[in-house]
């Protein structure tokens, strides 16, 4: 695993010097498809460099100036084209604007003309004498890993020494230049450097993207990587309290927990695949009870829940039925075993090439004398075939009598984007009311005025399209928005208050950033197209960048949404969102910055929330902890919120089965959050470009239904 330290002036162990580990960066709808889904969605980039005019790179010494920008390479080098502008002066504020996109600029001082780059490669295309041009790279960040590792020789772009007279026999200054080496560069990810103290010169190996390992380090050489960070505006945010409220136990065993709701005056938590079981909390005493074991249900009713993916499978979450006290009813998400035969099962969608597990909702009953779910109720309400193991069903809540269900895309780590904008239900939030319908024996309907309702396109049962992993939702109690916390893949994280009918562009939109699909942080994202509007794609209302080794994958940066808190209490008016999966670190925004962000419109309009990263202090021992990693004794954490009764906001690690409070969440309260802004930040929108919004309400007025998209053709047992 990559542990983070900034590299600088000081470090090499003879003169230089590390600072600490750090892993917070520095910072009415269109219900159609955008008119066109292909490769035409990314903006083109072409290279200024002909074949003809290369020449060998440029070396050190480079020259940094005062605004970050290496300077004096006399000539221009070969890369993508962001965008050319005319009659500039300075070009700085143009790259800086395109934040980490823009890898540099070339600049032609007798025309004025800027031409951004989002990729510049010196090594294989620098033209010294290309006129009155003049090649400005942004100077990268560079940290490195714990220990003593390296990257294996195949790995090695070339090697440089610098020399006394590039260093001025400095050691510090010689890292430094051969870091800009690997600036010149952008095929460089990394270099290993050694200095020698007799000849005073250090010898530089310009890395390509590699692994590295202590298997490959060589004595007296540094390893140290070009660090990226999407979207660095991560703001200082307050000091919250907790308290630890429980922790849950399957078998003696500390269970992973997904999902936590509230159920009369107890917590009601769900413990995936270790055992797919849902818990009895206390909140008050801590005490724990098994309330209902599901996997056992499935199995007593001939059905088997599926764990065979320990991330994705098991029990997934659970929601009671707005009129739970009087008819009892309550509903599961899980991965079911996939029948033998499927013939007039209820399936929304089905693949070609099914794993051995489907996504399933299914409906309960309790018996409201007795105290005790009913044995023989279980009750299919719909499946959805899956392609993988990955990403399949996910939470569910209640909006009035709808159910709201969200679904990921069904594919391998995106890797190749699965779904979100296809004709089946992956990648999509979706809406039902699950009751049986009398009438016609339909397992459950369609509201009338869902969005993609008699559209071919896509399912009846679709309110939202374009997801990839929108894992945690919950509803605002006052207006009764819809708040997602979407997973991303390794760009950027999402924030998205959704509404019905809105496209929210995965697979071809990650953030305010192109999805690519060859994947990598930063390499698997561009620019906005300027005519971006026409494809009607809704944007995030807050997104949080991935940082890290440029080009890595799949590496542990992953939100998890919470709820709105609107309480009265010390932290009223925000919303806490989390790194959940490895690091731990906990966010949040105003939710008056939240619903005035810019969602819609041409690229240059949008706007997002400020993030802001919240620290915690245990108001029982008074320990202070940077991140729930922390909290957690430095493990994975794997975090999930849940809302009690009164909303109050309760948070989860999975990897340790606890259950933490968050006490400034409690209404009444009388201690408040430490270092708050005297008043939350206000933005007004800039557009009034964006659709409105469909009605805020709790508890909407139930429409005409129409029949879901899969009736079964006969009356099997469900």
């Amino acid at each position: 695993m990559w542990r983070a330290y900034y590299f600088g002036a000081a470090f090499l162990g003879i003169a230089l010097a590390t600072s600490g580990p750090s892993v917070s960066p520095t910072v009415s709808p269109s219900t159609s498809p955008p008119p066109s889904l292909s490769a035409t969605l990314a903006p083109s980039y072409t290279s200024s460099i002909s074949p003809s005019t290369q020449a060998g790179p440029p070396l050190p010494p480079y020259v940094e100036d005062a605004k970050g920008f290496l300077t004096g390479l006399g000539g221009d080098c070969s890369g993508k084209v962001m965008t050319t502008h005319d009659g500039i002066s300075d070009c700085r504020p143009l790259c800086a604007a395109n934040n980490t996109l823009c890898y540099g600029f070339s600049y032609d001082g007798t025309t004025g003309r800027c031409v951004l780059r989002r990729e510049i490669y010196c090594s294989t295309g620098f033209n010294a004498s290309s006129g009155n041009a003049r090649i400005f790279i942004k100077a990268q960040t560079y940290r490195g890993e714990e220990g003593s590792v390296d990257c294996d020789a195949g790995s090695t772009i070339d090697t440089t020494v610098i020399t006394s007279g590039m260093s001025g026999g400095n050691a510090s200054e010689a890292l430094r230049q051969c870091q800009y080496h690997c600036d010149a560069e952008y095929t460089c990810s990394a270099v290993s450097f050694r200095w020698d103290n007799s000849s005073a010169q250090g010898t530089c190996r310009r890395k390509s993207r590699c692994d590295p390992k202590a298997d490959f380090y060589e004595s007296g050489f540094v390893f140290v990587y070009k660090y990226a960070d999407v979207v660095p505006t991560v703001k200082a945010g307050d000091q919250l309290r907790f308290k630890e409220i429980a922790t849950v136990r399957v078998n003696g065993r500390r269970a992973r927990l997904n999902s936590l709701t509230f159920w009369r005056e107890f917590l009601i938590v769900g413990t995936e695949t270790t055992g797919g079981q849902l818990i009895r909390v206390n909140p008050d005493t801590g005490e724990t009870a098994l309330w209902f074991d599901v996997a056992g249900a499935f199995a007593r009713n001939g059905r088997s829940m599926n764990f065979q993916d320990k991330l994705h499978g098991g029990l997934r979450a659970v929601a009671f039925h707005p009129d739970f006290e009087a008819n009892g009813l309550f509903y599961v998400s899980a991965m079911e075993q996939r029948p033998a035969n499927t013939t007039g099962l209820p399936y929304i969608s089905d693949v070609t090439n099914p794993i051995d597990a489907d996504s399933v909702l299914v409906e309960f009953r309790y018996d409201l004398s007795n105290n005790v779910v009913f044995n023989d109720s279980f009750r299919l309400v719909f499946r959805v075939g899956m392609p993988v193991y990955d990403h399949p069903i996910k939470y569910i809540a209640f909006n009035g009598t709808y159910l709201f269900v969200a679904h990921g895309d069904g594919s391998v780590q995106s890797a190749v984007a699965g779904g979100g904008q296809h004709n089946d239900a992956l990648g999509k939030i979706l809406r039902i009311n699950p009751l049986r319908d009398n009438v016609t024996g339909a397992p459950y309907t369609v509201p009338a005025d869902n969005p993609y309702v008699g559209d071919p396109r896509y399912p009846d049962e679709v309110f939202a399209v374009g997801f990839r992993n929108p894992h945690t939702i919950c509803f605002s109690n006052v207006t009764g928005e819809l708040f997602v916390g979407e997973a991303g893949r390794d760009n950027a994280e999402e924030i998205n208050i959704v509404k019905k009918g809105h496209n929210y562009g995965w697979g071809n939109r990650t953030g305010t950033f192109v999805h690519l699909e060859s994947g990598g942080l930063i390499n698997g994202v561009a620019p906005l197209p300027d005519d971006d509007e026409i494809y009607n794609f809704t944007y995030p209302n807050a997104q949080v960048g991935h940082f890290g080794y440029y080009g890595d994958a799949f590496h542990g940066q992953a939100l998890a949404g919470g709820c709105p808190i609107e309480n009265g209490s010390p932290v009223d008016g925000r919303y806490f969102y989390v790194n959940f999966a490895d690091l731990g670190i906990l966010y949040y925004s105003y939710l008056d910055e939240l619903r005035d962000a810019v969602t819609m419109g041409p690229p240059t309009s949008l706007t997002q929330a400020d993030t802001y990263r919240a620290t915690l202090v245990d108001a029982d021992t008074g320990t202070t902890y940077a991140t729930i990693r922390e909290v957690a004794n430095n493990r994975r954490p794997e975090v999930r919120f849940g809302r009690g009764s009164d909303g109050r906001l309760y948070f989860t690690s999975k990897r340790r089965g606890t259950i933490y409070l968050l006490l400034d969440t409690v209404p009444g309260a009388t201690f408040s959050p430490s270092a708050s802004p005297s008043s939350p930040p206000t933005r007004a929108p800039t557009s009034t470009s964006e659709p409105s919004a469909s009605p805020r309400t709790t508890s909407p007025t139930p429409q005409p239904t129409v029949a879901p998209t899969a009736v079964p053709s006969a009356s099997p047992t469900l």
